[in-house]
């Protein structure tokens, strides 16, 4: 099956196709979003696309029935790890694997990629060279500064803590991202130093869904070495680590 180039409606499973078709200018083609209805998206303009009913939620089960869908997208951008789309099996489905970069600027160039849906490669890479640059400047500068007011670099943990997300609810142990991956090579750009890639800090990770014994014991060893937590999802307090104590847990 061909599509013609360019789409003009698309669906996503991802937020993350969210950021890259709107970096490209075409938010408006989206007419189909997992990402959308509030739970994945905090976007103002997709979700204004959403409440004009210009761009339906995800959520039925089978094809686009009683006008729930605005119009039947061209193609759908899925991810390995979601569900789906559910319109017609005749559409075109894509599979993007943009998680599996492991540093900032390969998961950058996803960009490119998707602007090719759009015939708009040339000025995307125009804008993903001058993000390459500007991030390098930024890592240098960063650098050079810590070394001249001698700051240590700071340590620095990803970590979901206990019972901050739901699939945590009931539980009361946390788990640690492992690197390497974007968000570790973005904390190292930045003049930190991550826990996540010590070998010994990895051994002692509680793991979802098989935390083991002590887990909660484990994760409190290992978030208190941090000077900085960085928590992916909502905020936590976590008063009894130092981190905490100097308001250095971030959501």
């Amino acid at each position: 099956m061909t599509v013609p180039v360019p789409v003009n409606s698309v669906e996503i499973t991802s937020s993350t196709y969210e950021t890259y078709i709107t970096l490209v200018g075409e938010r408006s083609s989206i007419v189909v979003s997992s990402a959308v209805g509030g739970v994945f998206s905090a976007d103002p303009c997709t979700q204004a696309q959403f409440l004009a009913g210009n761009t339906a939620d995800q959520t039925c089960a089978g094809n686009c029935t009683g006008g729930t869908c605005v119009k039947e997208p061209e193609v759908a951008f899925v991810s390995t790890w979601s569900r789906r789309n559910c319109r017609s099996q005749t559409m075109v489905n894509v599979t993007v694997n943009e998680l599996t970069e492991r540093t900032l600027i390969p998961q950058l160039e996803w960009i490119e990629w998707f602007s090719t849906w759009f015939n708009k490669e040339g000025e995307v890479t125009t804008y993903v060279d001058d993000v390459n640059q500007q991030l390098d400047c930024l890592t240098n500068n960063i650098e050079a500064q810590r070394v001249a007011l001698g700051i240590p670099k700071p340590k620095v943990l990803w970590a979901t803590p206990p019972a901050s997300l739901p699939v945590f609810a009931n539980s009361t142990w946390g788990s640690f991202g492992i690197c390497p991956n974007y968000y570790c090579d973005a904390v190292v750009r930045a003049g930190g130093i991550m826990l996540n890639n010590d070998s010994a800090v990895a051994a002692l990770a509680p793991r979802w869904p098989n935390p083991g014994p002590n887990a909660s014991t484990l994760f409190s060893t290992v978030a208190g070495q941090a000077d900085v937590i960085l928590v992916p999802g909502p905020l936590w307090s976590g008063g009894y680590l130092s981190a905490a104590q100097c308001d250095q847990v971030y959501s």
